[in-house]
């Protein structure tokens, strides 16, 4: 490795320079900004940060969030608090929108920019660790990834905190590959990453100081090939601290000025409850608690497909010092196995706690690819490569399965289909029969994908080394992101109710008509139709509002409606917006109204 290194140093071409990375990182932006483009905010999360943004950006106070704001007077800012996260990402989104207005791309806008920039410290990393085309492969790997571009694309804070994380760990590696140690542009950048990281996501903010940790523990047992010394391990909680303090430097005043709701909500509720309770329902106590320890080994084997057909020789190859030598086996191992070991003990549990694993992950699979190509790994690690397809199967299997009966249900026809899921009693078979033909091209492409895949893992298995494998997975993976962009989702879109609505609700009424809503509460609602929504809580309350005068918009579901009508408990008020589609959020069919009352 240090043979190729050097004769790279001697000979670079444009894929051994930075140049070349940044490049991948524009076309990686480029992608994941096309497809942000290609449909609404989906519920709930993408809609409570970006009303929230824009609420900021119309309010100008920009000390703390709030959602569903009521402006009329007599109500203050307090009242409409949204402390699940802290104020960073709201900051960050208000630049676009303040530029491009409230739109999804300008909402979403820093999900590709911050992918991409996590993808040029990935490359970084790569290079430290192995060498610029690793780092290439790297980038590339975590990019097409299924979680990545999940985050990557949405509104909320995941895909802006990853690049600061990967900045302290970046920092670090250059603090522990120099000849110096840690130099105060070491100890002052990872102070200021620490505290804007925290000012995204709070204690996810402090992630890499428990991957710094994981590698203290590893380095002490693989011979110290890291100068992870106390002085080092000591600096950077000593610049976490500072962080610490940087945040403290907002929260408190935010805190003030919420009269203590802040801290109540923030810390009690979105911190220390998701850690030591399944907060609404994601994840379990008692046997159940036991039963999810393994759940994000799971959501790897999902997640980063079909990336786990390199994964058990890349660990292989890293717990033998083959892949990088030592130092890649502590950096990479004490930063995968701490924060997997956290993020498993937490009782809340939520794909995208995760996150973090992915770029170690992707850096292993491309030291191991390099590694292959160069002829370093032993009979262990080509066995163990060959075992991946233990992960690769299962998942290929379950999309091919999915797609076939898919496929089944369609030739079988409405009716006949039917009768195969009569044990799903709340499932409403004909708008979902309805949206299965619709998919059915984007999903036959799928499977020409998923097989596409198999047949070079095959070729693979058997020892043809004529095409590039990795080459054609990042080629697969890309056409099934378009194909997700441009034939699957616009399908949901037709679906979805809240864009819809809230446009006839626009266009009937004025701004200044205030709008109610009952047994239909997305927060994509209360973005699109641009003003805050009233609950009421009950029928009765309904039937007081219909009959109560004053102008004002009520959103409800049609069963409900019609129930309140046939009763006699509200009088008929005109339609002026009607929509049936998908609540995907809850996975039910719903056929919902807008009445006006005058």
């Amino acid at each position: 490795m240090e043979r190729d290194t050097e004769a790279l140093t001697k000979r670079p071409s444009f894929w051994h320079r930075w140049p070349a990375a940044v490049l991948v990182a524009a076309g990686i932006f480029i992608l994941y900004l096309f497809m942000c483009s290609r449909s609404t905010l989906w519920d709930r999360d993408e809609p409570r940060f970006a009303r929230a943004t824009v609420e900021m950006v119309q309010s100008g106070q920009y000390l703390f969030p709030t959602f569903n704001r009521d402006f009329s007077p007599g109500h203050t800012a307090a009242e409409f608090l949204r402390a699940d996260k802290p104020i960073l990402i709201y900051w960050l989104m208000s630049i676009p929108v303040r530029l491009l207005g409230p739109t999804e791309i300008a909402c979403r806008f820093m999900g590709p920019l911050g992918t991409a920039i996590s993808c040029l410290l990935i490359y970084y990393l790569g290079r430290r660790l192995f060498d610029p085309i690793a780092g290439l492969w790297a980038m590339m790997i975590y990019s097409v990834g299924l979680l990545p571009s999940m985050i990557g694309t949405a509104a909320t804070a995941d895909a802006a905190v990853m690049p600061l994380n990967l900045g302290v760990l970046a920092l670090a590696a250059s603090a522990l590959w120099g000849d110096n140690g840690v130099k105060w542009g070491h100890f002052i950048g990872m102070a200021v990453l620490f505290g804007l990281a925290m000012l995204a996501k709070s204690p996810f903010g402090l992630l890499p100081l428990v991957a710094i940790g994981g590698m203290g523990v590893i380095n002490r047992f693989s011979g110290r090939p890291l100068r992870l010394t106390w002085r080092f391990t000591l600096l950077c909680t000593l610049a976490a601290a500072i962080g610490f303090a940087m945040f403290l430097a907002w929260f408190l005043p935010a805190n003030a000025a919420t009269d203590g709701q802040f801290f109540a909500r923030h810390v009690g509720r979105h911190i220390v409850e998701r850690a030591t309770s399944p907060l609404e329902h994601h994840g379990g106590g008692g046997l159940e608690y036991v039963a999810m320890l393994p759940y994000y080994a799971v959501v790897i084997v999902a997640a980063f497909f079909p990336w786990t057909l390199y994964l058990p020789g890349a660990i292989s190859g890293l717990l033998g010092g083959r892949i990088g030598g030592g130092r890649a086996k502590v950096f990479l191992l004490g930063w995968i196995g701490a924060t997997f070991l956290l993020m498993s003990l937490t009782v809340t549990k939520l794909p995208h706690y995760i996150l973090i694993v992915m770029p170690a992950l992707a850096l292993a699979v491309a030291g191991a690819i390099r590694a292959e190509r160069s002829g370093l790994l032993e009979v262990r690690d080509l066995a163990w490569l060959k075992r991946g397809r233990w992960f690769f199967v299962p998942v290929a299997g379950m999309l091919l399965a999915a797609v076939i009966a898919v496929f089944a249900a369609i030739l079988l026809g409405s009716e006949s289909a039917k009768l195969m899921v009569e044990y799903l009693p709340k499932i409403a078979w004909k708008p979902t029969f309805q949206i299965l033909t619709a998919l059915s091209f984007p999903l036959a492409v799928v499977g020409v994908i998923v097989l596409g895949m198999g047949y070079l893992v095959r070729r693979e298995q058997t020892g043809d080394k004529k095409i590039s494998v990795p080459t054609h997975l990042v080629i697969y993976m890309v056409v099934l992101q378009l194909v997700v962009s441009v034939a699957v989702i616009p399908v949901f879109e037709r679906q979805k109710i809240s864009p819809a609505l809230a446009q006839a609700v626009r266009a009937a009424t004025d701004e200044n008509v205030p709008v109610y809503w009952y047994d239909y509460e997305e927060p994509s609602f209360i973005f699109y139709v641009h003003r805050h929504a009233e609950k009421l809580n009950s029928e009765e309350a309904v039937a007081d509002w219909a009959k109560t005068g004053g102008p004002g918009v009520l959103v409800i579901c049609r069963p409900t409606l019609e129930k309140l009508l046939a009763a006699g408990q509200m009088p008929e008020l005109p339609v002026i917006g009607e929509k049936a589609g998908l609540n995907y959020s809850k996975g039910t069919f719903l056929d919902v109204v807008a009445l006006r009352r005058k």
